[in-house]
């Protein structure tokens, strides 16, 4: 009995090791290259209602003056009732957080936010 807890145990760990490499291994291409268009996507895909639906179109990472990284670009979705609701513009930081200009969504960013973070200068 003691030698199939220690089985256990061990198995456990493993498992447990394997999920940590795996976790790094999915978070590597943020920390080598900086914050990429590909984990912008799923970062922005992941908060849509449908993300089959994602359309994506003009992505770019930016790198901000203060050395951090950020993706511009246009996103279009279906809504609830199944219809695209057309391309809207986002920001994703490599904090995690999205911010749009989606004028119908409380806290959306304008114009001058779009032009200071997206459009070389």
């Amino acid at each position: 009995m003691k030698t199939a807890t220690k089985l256990l145990i061990g198995l456990g760990a493993v498992v447990g090791l394997f999920g940590i490499v795996v976790a790094i291994g999915l978070h590597q291409e943020d920390v080598d290259g900086g914050f990429t268009e590909a984990a912008a996507e799923r970062l922005v895909t992941s908060q849509m209602r449908d993300s089959e639906s994602v359309e994506f179109q003009n992505v770019q990472a930016h790198v901000r003056s203060d050395g951090s990284h950020i993706v511009c670009g246009e996103v279009n979705a279906k809504n609830g009732f199944g219809a695209y609701v057309g391309y809207v513009r986002f920001i994703a930081f490599q904090s995690g957080v999205v911010e749009t200009d989606d004028p119908q969504k409380p806290g959306s960013f304008g114009e001058g936010t779009w032009r200071t973070a997206c459009e070389p200068s």
